[in-house]
């Protein structure tokens, strides 16, 4: 399968119409949702057939995982401070934030970066449970079967953390995601 990476509306419809995948990182929520949904009228206009929400699209998220919410938020806090810096400097906080949201928001420039970032859907940071829910979580309200999950090559997590990650993603997280979305 080929695929192509947007963010946009528009994007996601020239994948579709064009037979490709669609692949996106930042939107999530109601805009998240109208990629999904031009993607699945675009493919309906190609082949006569509905396909289901989130069919043939993927989302990227950053992930790590921990023994504990706690652990990860105290090693992962820091990047997701670096990542936000960089993320508002190119692109704005709105990136990151859904319709109707206002970048100027006092709730949203008092948040800390991690905050912004775990309840926005962005991060998949946290305890083999947590991180399963969340991808069980978003599995079903957008239909997404096919996930690209990164980690972080920062100064912040020591190679023995992301061995740690890595294996408690592939020996706990992912099993019980796959569990969780058969049934």
């Amino acid at each position: 399968p080929m695929w192509a990476t947007s963010e946009t509306i528009e994007g996601f419809v020239n994948a579709a119409e064009a037979g490709l995948g669609g692949i996106t990182l930042f939107p999530n929520g109601r805009k998240l949702m109208k990629l999904l949904e031009a993607y699945q009228e675009a493919r309906r206009g190609v082949t006569g057939v509905l396909p289901p929400l989130g069919a043939n699209c993927a989302l990227a998220r950053k992930v790590f995982v921990a023994p504990t919410d706690e652990e990860a938020r105290r090693i992962y806090k820091p990047i997701a401070e670096k990542r936000l810096e960089v993320y508002t400097k190119v692109r704005g906080l709105g990136v990151f934030l859904d319709e109707g949201e206002d970048e100027n928001d006092p709730k949203f420039q008092n948040m800390s970066a991690f905050d912004l970032l775990f309840d926005r859907g962005h991060l998949f940071v946290g305890s083999p449970e947590t991180v399963t829910n969340k991808i069980v979580e978003m599995s079903k309200e957008f239909g997404i079967r096919h996930w690209l999950f990164g980690g972080d090559a920062d100064a912040a997590i020591t190679s023995e953390d992301s061995q740690r990650s890595l294996e408690m993603m592939g020996n706990e997280v992912l099993p019980a995601a796959r569990e969780a979305l058969v049934n």
